[in-house]
């Protein structure tokens, strides 16, 4: 009698319940397929802010972001004003990578009147997947009154940035926080080991450093002698040393401002052709400024170079760049340039000035796109470049299209492979005077080389380089072919 009884006050207590608290109850309960169908079922002939934020919150569940995204939305716009919603239409938006949407919704949020310290903390979030560092830190410092376990998670995020900004030091602070809030967790232990990281990182970074190379070449062609020969040149294939010193200060935040320098020190010497011998050193600085995922530089560059002991040439270059991060691990490049060069000895006779001296400016136009994979030690990379220069000299004037492939594969940890290929075409503007024809050229590059890293901080390399022109006036139409190999320490 009893258990009839029970039996029938609990089909009497269903029977008052809604479906809407029977779904409900079903979600709580983690029977997220049983209240789905119930949702879904009372969709079909009602609307309503509780319905739809349920729908969103099942969804979620069931790993149905985008659907969820949009139920969220729908309880929005039905009335519905709560932390808890705006946190489901920022983090949705947040998994779909979305994150003007999700930075749209913290924002509505506000203006709602609805905060928290969960929304603050999916603000940073968001500001630090845009990079905009400075502006998650300042947001992060907000976040108050959450769990023991979330702020953990907050000084988790706060190390996040500090490591992107190179900052180690302070991530490492950060982690200490983690590990002190949660010492047991899964976060401390992965805390623990980027503090063994970074603490090493930090204790690398160094303000400048440096690079030496030392190399041995073969050259098939040192003369640059046309494809079909010309009578009076000394044999075109030699041998000679190459060195490089490259000294720089790698690029560095100052806030949202940053800057890096380089010198750097090319030295060739033939063996046979000492007309050939050549001596390059160039200085540059880029200050910069980043703008969320955009970052502007200015590079500015001065070159002075040295042929057979004499000064040869000289140079100013002036490159403003735009980088943008299209993803974590893709970046398109956007520059423009202006170049001038002057040139350092006295030509034989002022005809000769005046149809060859290659004096004069040059503006360009480029953009890259550079695909970075393997932890960024390997990068895949396409570059277009335009380029117009106006030399003194008549015959050197031209207009040119370049493009350039490249990439760099890497192997196992010690062991990279790069490739590169080069096409550039050249309209020269002026008719030759002496052949009596309109110069075209078509250069091609292409090279393969391989470098092993067999102690730390020192490189065994070797490369192969093939180049062609071609051109309707045979004194610049030549093939080349170098092989070098050597030596590499890093400092």
């Amino acid at each position: 009698m009893a258990l009839l009884l029970q039996m029938l006050m609990g089909s009497s207590l269903a029977a008052m319940v809604s479906p809407l608290e029977q779904a409900i109850a079903e979600y709580e309960q983690e029977n997220y397929e049983e209240a789905l169908v119930i949702l879904q079922t009372l969709r079909a002939s009602e609307e309503g802010d509780r319905l739809a934020y349920y729908l969103a919150l099942t969804s979620l569940e069931m790993g149905k972001t985008a659907e969820a995204l949009t139920y969220f939305e729908e309880a929005e716009r039905l009335g519905m004003r709560s932390e808890p919603l705006y946190q489901g239409l920022a983090e949705s938006a947040l998994v779909l990578e979305d994150y003007v949407a999700a930075m749209k919704w913290l924002e509505e949020g506000e203006r709602a009147g609805v905060s928290g310290g969960e929304l603050l903390y999916l603000k940073g979030r968001v500001l630090a997947r845009e990079k905009r560092y400075a502006e998650a830190l300042e947001t992060l410092e907000l976040v108050k009154g959450l769990s023991d376990e979330k702020m953990v998670q907050v000084d988790y995020l706060k190390a996040q940035i500090y490591a992107a900004e190179s900052r180690f030091d302070l991530a490492s602070q950060a982690l200490q926080s983690v590990v002190l809030g949660a010492p047991e967790s899964d976060l401390a232990e992965s805390a623990r080991e980027y503090q063994r990281q970074f603490a090493q990182m930090s204790k690398e970074q160094r303000f400048w450093r440096g690079m030496l190379q030392l190399g041995y070449l073969l050259d098939s062609n040192a003369v640059a002698e046309p494809k079909d020969g010309l009578p009076g040149l000394p044999d075109a294939k030699d041998q000679a040393l190459t060195s490089r010193l490259r000294l720089e200060l790698p690029a560095r935040p100052y806030g949202d401002w940053i800057f890096s320098a380089r010198y750097s020190l090319d030295a060739l010497t033939y063996q046979d052709n000492e007309t050939g011998n050549q001596n390059i050193q160039s200085l540059s600085i880029a200050p910069g400024y980043r703008f969320n995922a955009l970052t502007a530089t200015l590079p500015v560059t001065y070159t002075y170079q040295v042929r057979a002991g004499e000064g040869y040439e000289e140079g100013y270059a002036l490159t403003p760049t735009l980088s943008y991060s299209l993803q974590e691990h893709q970046l398109l490049q956007l520059s423009a340039g202006f170049s001038t060069r002057m040139m350092l000895f006295d030509y034989a006779n002022a005809q000769t000035e005046e149809l060859e001296s290659r004096e004069g400016e040059r503006y360009s136009a480029t953009l890259g796109y550079f695909y970075l994979y393997g932890q960024g030690r390997g990068i895949l990379g396409a570059r277009y470049e335009f380029s117009d220069e106006n030399t003194d000299g008549l015959h050197w004037n031209n207009r040119g299209h370049r493009l350039s492939l490249s990439a760099v594969i890497p192997l196992s940890q010690t062991l990279n492979f790069d490739l590169a290929g080069d096409l550039f075409f050249q309209e020269f503007t002026e008719r030759n005077k002496i052949y009596d024809q309109d110069r075209s050229d078509a250069s091609k590059m292409v090279s393969a080389g391989v470098s092993w890293e067999f102690v730390p901080q020192s490189r065994l390399f070797a490369r192969y380089q093939y180049f062609r022109c071609d051109s309707n006036i045979f004194l610049y139409e030549y093939r080349r072919e170098l092989t070098s190999f050597g030596v590499e320490f890093t400092f």
